[in-house]
């Protein structure tokens, strides 16, 4: 939870450090929530196939797409695709490349590959500290911190998010800071050492007060700091910080949260052996609950109550509370809390001395073991799955790069023909235009009037190339002549501009149009010449002007 919320701002943030500048209208997409519109507009872009275009940019951008969609698979396919696309060497596209790195490894994580993880946010953040982004790099260090508390590697835990807290400190991030601590906090509890984790809750807790956190933040926090108070026996500051986060959910009139509360202060009472006030706050939480679907909060409530009632020797009302847990788990499908209901009332009928349905209700909850057993089984078998399919991915990958590779090179020995081919041509070309020279050379007359041609010829051609519509003495009446369907004035303009070898963008820029609008005239423009490209118009206004 506390991951994710951390990686809020990783996942908005938005790559302008590429190529050339990006197209926006994918990220407002994005932003808008919009992923079926998104995805359609960067598959678009991509099967154009334009030169310019920036790749690696837009098969990002398919991957943050996927992830929203819950498609973590291709999410994962596409950002392979974008890291490993040729355009990604470029040092334009570093901001690119850590941003993508850091997305391999947020997704391998989710999907439990571990190694994996570690490996790309190792990544991101080699290329952050190029880069001397601050901001990424104790980012970088969260993710591995919470990946290496995933896999109990404890110290290596605590030593990254020391890093990100020490990055975050320097910079005075706040926000950045509470959760670092709170991370901390959680990690030292699951080693067994709540004074460490009181220290680093109470911390986030200042921090959040001087930083005017929202107030479910707050709420949590003094929660998770009851907990550590209540692991270190210290039932006192556990009672008052749990009255703090019932304060604040209060506020809110948040009942769920308010509900959890009461039982957590149930709970504390219990291990007080107050259990008359424990039996008091199980029931204020179950009259809230009364008005949600049942689930884990009543079967929590319940525990409090079936505790009470032993505590105060009630063995038969602990034995009924029991029927309604069993009922419940039973009926939502929790196999553990349904095991743990079975050792629950076999503990009780002992104790009742009924020692034929206390076994009866041990073997009961020895069959919902072995159903645990299998489950974590299938669990194992489903992670080594995902495994397989993430690996597939990958050598997909691979193997869809070596089919570019060959692709590559066949074009490029077609190109190294195709210029030998006009290479022979050029020099037939010359021969004959030598031919033709020593003919005309005859006479003077006509050697005038061709070096006149070919001068003309030339500066026409210079000023295509040059955008001077004076030299090559063309205009709009004159093509529009040859033409079934005139040009309008933008159409000229356009064409005029696609003759000096402007690019889409560069004339979108000029005429303060978006890259679409010129498509779209452009697209007008071919079909009223008749041609297909930039080419075939260049020789169409060349044979007009002739």
């Amino acid at each position: 939870m506390w991951s994710a919320m951390r990686n809020l701002a990783v996942v908005l943030f938005l790559s302008v450090s590429c190529l050339e500048a990006q197209d926006l209208t994918v990220d407002s997409l994005i932003q808008q929530e919009q992923y079926q519109d998104a995805k359609a507009y960067c598959e678009s872009v991509l099967v154009e196939n334009v030169e310019e275009i920036n790749t690696a940019f837009y098969m990002s951008r398919l991957g943050d797409i996927y992830y929203y969609l819950g498609d973590l698979r291709q999410s994962l396919r596409y950002y392979l695709q974008a890291a490993e696309d040729d355009q990604m060497a470029s040092p334009l596209n570093d901001n690119l490349r850590q941003e993508t790195y850091s997305y391999l490894g947020f997704v391998y994580r989710e999907l439990g590959l571990d190694q994996e993880a570690e490996h790309y946010i190792n990544e991101s953040l080699q290329l952050a500290r190029q880069l001397h982004d601050t901001v990424e790099q104790a980012i970088a260090f969260y993710n591995l911190g919470t990946v290496m508390l995933q896999q109990g590697a404890i110290d290596s835990a605590m030593y990254m998010l020391q890093q990100a807290y020490e990055i975050d400190v320097a910079r005075k991030d706040t926000a950045a800071i509470g959760f670092d601590l709170t991370l901390m906090g959680s990690a030292m509890m699951k080693t067994g050492n709540p004074e460490k984790a009181i220290k680093h809750y109470r911390e986030s807790i200042e921090l959040l007060l001087v930083s005017s956190g929202n107030y479910n933040s707050m709420a949590k926090r003094c929660s998770m700091l009851a907990q550590a108070y209540m692991a270190n026996a210290e039932w006192d500051s556990a009672q008052a910080y749990v009255e703090k986060a019932l304060a604040i959910y209060s506020e809110g009139s948040d009942s769920v949260h308010i509900a959890q509360q009461w039982i957590t202060l149930g709970q504390l009472t219990n291990l007080q052996q107050r259990h008359s006030v424990a039996l008091d706050y199980a029931n204020q939480a179950l009259n809230v609950l009364e008005h949600y679907p049942r689930g884990l909060n009543t079967l929590k409530a319940n525990e409090v109550r079936f505790q009470a009632y032993q505590g105060l020797g009630k063995l038969q009302s602990a034995l009924g509370v029991n029927d309604q847990s069993l009922e419940l788990a039973v009926q939502l499908g929790l196999i553990e809390q349904v095991r743990d209901a079975y050792l629950d009332r076999s503990e009780l009928l002992e104790r009742m001395q009924n020692h034929k349905e206390a076994l009866s209700a041990y073997k009961m909850a020895q069959q919902y073991s072995d159903s645990l057993a299998q489950m974590e089984r299938d669990r194992v078998a489903e992670a080594m799955r995902v495994r397989y399919d993430a690996e597939k991915v990958a050598s997909e990958n691979q193997v869809l790069l070596l089919e570019n590779t060959v692709a590559k090179n066949r074009i490029a020995r077609r190109e190294s023909e195709m210029r030998l081919l006009v290479a022979i041509g050029v020099v037939v070309l010359l021969l004959i235009t030598g031919g033709a020279w020593l003919v005309v050379s005859r006479s003077r007359m006509k050697e005038k009037l061709l070096i006149a041609e070919v001068n003309e010829l030339r500066a026409r051609i210079r000023g295509i190339l040059d955008f001077k519509p004076e030299q090559v003495g063309v205009a709009k009446e004159q093509i529009n002549e040859s033409l079934e369907e005139t040009l309008s004035d933008r159409e000229f303009e356009i064409l005029n501009l696609v003759l000096s070898n402007k690019s889409n963008g560069q004339i979108a820029e000029e005429l303060f149009v978006s890259i679409n609008t010129v498509k779209f005239h452009l697209k007008n423009i071919y079909t009223k010449l008749g041609v297909s490209n930039r080419k075939e118009a260049l020789k169409f206004v060349v044979q007009v002007s002739s």
